[in-house]
């Protein structure tokens, strides 16, 4: 079945990620006239070529936020299937579909010390108007760790407690933990800019971690 993460899109409003499910004041008037709003999150990647178009007609979502969509985004603005958006913005690998005006789009998470040519963006922030009131909507997809995790079957435990200086070992483990690094470094980036937000925030998408450890 398409992985839709539905009930995991929460509600983030500042003051350090307090759970607080009212705006604040000064926002409150704004959207009295919205009491929900439904998200659709999706990681396109792992949808096997899958359509949106059955649960998308189900669901009724006011904005849809897909991952692993680089160059998709004039794609879902000309297809008539999705024209009950009338607003779709992307950033990198990120799309979102909005029944509301998007007012401004950011890609976020850019890990600077990659020594590649293309260091994608592992979020994207979308300021929205809705019934008044701006919030911000984060789409967030970390680099999966499956093959960290998958080479400490081969070794990479050991590696990490017996990396020996000049040995190979210490180069493998300076290898796997490099990827925590920068996985920390990110997940920190885009956790302080959430808790620095001074409206209300919806955060969703695929994390690429379990629920708990110091990036959940």
């Amino acid at each position: 079945s398409l992985p839709f993460l539905l009930a995991a899109c929460t509600f983030f409003v500042h003051s350090h990620l307090g759970f607080r499910f009212n705006p604040p004041e000064s926002d409150t008037k704004g959207i009295q006239g919205l009491s929900t709003v439904r998200v659709m999150t999706w990681n396109r990647g792992q949808g096997k070529g899958a359509s949106l178009q059955v649960i998308k007609k189900d669901l009724h979502p006011d904005f849809v936020l897909l991952q692993d969509s680089m160059g998709k985004t004039t794609y879902y603005k000309t297809t008539p299937e999705y024209s009950e958006f009338s607003a779709v913005s992307g950033a990198g690998e990120f799309v979102m579909l909005s029944r509301w005006p998007i007012l401004s789009t950011e890609l976020l998470g850019i890990d600077r010390a990659e020594n590649s040519a293309f260091s994608p963006g592992r979020a994207a922030r979308f300021v929205v108007l809705a019934a008044g009131a701006r919030f911000a909507i984060y789409s967030i997809h970390l680099q999966t760790p499956r093959g960290a995790l998958e080479s400490y079957k081969r070794g990479a435990f050991l590696y990490g407690l017996i990396g020996l200086p000049g040995t190979p070992w210490e180069e493998k483990k300076k290898s796997y933990q490099s990827f925590w690094d920068r996985q920390m470094r990110v997940s920190r980036e885009i956790a302080d800019r959430i808790r620095a937000e001074t409206i209300p925030v919806i955060v969703c998408g695929d994390f690429n971690t379990p629920t708990f450890g110091p990036i959940y």
